[in-house]
């Protein structure tokens, strides 16, 4: 085939014929068939070929093809996506309902049932300027005397008269994460008890300010305000603001006495949220009674002698907690490093109708706390009474007690108990009926049942039947007569002891 210049080709189309040198064609080959067309042949297939596309059209036809491709697979990624979420809303949500429906068939926690944790937590909550939200019947920084001590410091002092009824609320916006530090040193401390006057009617806030110098506390604002209506800001607010001078010092004395009363006294609420605070409540029951006690710490130690609320929560962080404490709908006393040694009463009173609950839990420390169930009314098939405890812990041991108190008869308890590297010691007193999953892992479990020939139910003996018994776990039922056949929480209890590195040991019958 004979292939042309471009240049010839075009004149080629308009000439009748070609320029340039005459070639003479060769001769055929006698007895061969050429495959090869012949000089006029190969002409007119070459005129005839359609031209080549030119570089715009191969780029349109890739641009084309690629946005085509894009196009199939951004909406094959939105359907895939709409696919996922269906599923997820489909499956996913009914599993976690399931889950957490389950998590609590045996007694569900009393916030499952109206009593939100929620309310637990403190209501004292700072607006962004770094001021606590307060109204507009607040006092601040009046004092009563000032003077000059004999250490060095200036005193100044300020006395505060109160309803003894609504909230008390008690807070401060001084903190710092490290206890060790030499720049400004701030402290104090709370105590709260009744009046020794018993003339006095009303509540008394007491406070005490000591300081280098005039100018720290000048940087202050104690603010105090006594209106009903302020609700959880009723009560005393200090600001202490995070730029004071290094290397000085400030420190706070709060007293709160509760007027004397020949009934018990009910308060709605007392709250507190201060951080570098040592917080003592003296012995105040049964002469006040408390809806709800909400104290909230950091570095310094939390204690109550004799606290009696229908909804208690402690909480420090690094500081212990210590003291008697009497609920009678929550308990919770959490802490994150700090040791708990309490001793704790939980009721379970005639018109309650869901389980009265407690909770411990800390790490690094230990727990050590004895726990009484004290249920007035006995149960009976149309009133349902029963308590539910968690205590946790990490690297830290426990000790628990829990007895039934004299007047009460057996109730079902459900107790959950966790710890890692650290022993266990649980002791449950000779009423506790129910079942019982006592384990860990690289150590022995043991559980130890102590005779006790007195009958509670009439069933006959007291008696423990094992289901699983080896060295790291037991499993089994302790009871009066015969094992039910099904695990009803209105009649029976149960306890479950999870540990890791560490013995575990569960003795019933103390």
């Amino acid at each position: 085939m004979i292939i042309l210049d471009p240049e010839d080709q075009q004149q080629g189309k308009s000439n009748s014929y070609v320029a340039g040198p005459t070639l003479r064609l060769p001769d055929r080959v006698a007895g061969r068939s050429s495959l090869l067309p012949d000089y006029e042949t190969s002409q007119a297939q070459h005129n005839n070929t359609p031209s080549s596309p030119s570089s715009s059209t191969i780029s349109f036809r890739k641009y084309s093809l690629h946005n085509s491709v894009d196009s199939r697979f951004w909406r094959a990624a939105l359907y895939a996506l709409a696919i996922y979420i269906a599923l997820s809303v489909t499956i996913g949500v009914p599993l976690i309902v399931t889950k957490l429906t389950h998590k609590h068939q045996n007694g569900p926690p009393p916030w499952a049932k109206g009593s939100d944790d929620a309310s637990l937590a403190s209501p004292l909550v700072m607006v962004n300027s770094g001021l606590f939200s307060m109204s507009q019947s607040i006092r601040c920084n009046m004092w009563n005397s000032t003077w000059y001590g004999e250490d060095g410091l200036y005193y100044s002092s300020s006395l505060f008269p109160l309803d003894p009824s609504g909230t008390f609320a008690i807070r401060s916006s001084a903190w710092t994460t490290d206890a060790d530090s030499t720049e400004t040193q701030i402290t104090g401390g709370l105590t709260v008890d009744i009046n020794p006057d018993p003339s006095v009617t009303t509540a008394i806030f007491h406070l005490t300010t000591a300081s280098t110098t005039h100018l720290i506390r000048d940087q202050c604002n104690i603010c105090f305000s006594s209106n009903t209506s302020d609700g959880d800001s009723r009560g005393l607010s200090l600001y202490i603001p995070n730029n004071l001078t290094a290397y000085q010092s400030l420190s706070f004395n709060i007293t709160l006495l509760f007027p004397q009363s020949s009934s018990p006294l009910q308060i709605d609420n007392l709250v507190t949220y201060l951080p570098m605070f040592t917080q003592s409540i003296g012995y105040i029951s049964p002469q006040v009674i408390l809806d709800k006690l909400v104290l909230e710490g950091m570095q310094q130690g939390i204690n109550a002698d004799a606290v009696w609320a229908n909804q208690i929560s402690v909480k420090n962080l690094v500081g212990p907690i210590t003291g008697t404490y009497n609920a009678t709908n929550v308990l919770k006393l959490d802490t994150v490093k700090g040791s708990i040694s309490a001793n704790i009463i939980v009721v379970q009173g005639p018109t309650r109708k869901e389980p009265t609950f407690f909770s411990l839990d800390t790490g690094e420390s230990e727990i050590n706390a004895d726990v009484v169930l004290l249920a007035p009314t006995p149960a009976t098939a149309n009133y349902y009474v029963n308590f539910i405890g968690h205590v946790k812990n990490f690297d830290g041991p426990i000790v628990l007690n829990v007895t039934h108190d004299e007047s009460t008869q057996p109730v079902p308890l459900d107790l959950r108990v966790q710890n890692n590297q650290a022993p266990c010691n649980i002791s449950l007193d000779s009423k506790f009926s129910g079942n019982y999953d006592v384990s860990t892992k690289l150590a022995t479990a043991s559980v130890i049942l102590t005779p006790d020939l007195h009958d509670y139910t009439g069933d006959g003996t007291r008696q423990m039947l094992p289901e699983v018994d080896t060295m790291s776990s037991k499993h089994g039922w302790i009871g009066w007569g015969s094992q039910p056949a099904h695990f009803n929480p209105r009649e029976q209890g149960q306890v479950v002891l999870v540990s890791s590195l560490s013995p575990v040991s569960l003795l019933v019958g103390s």
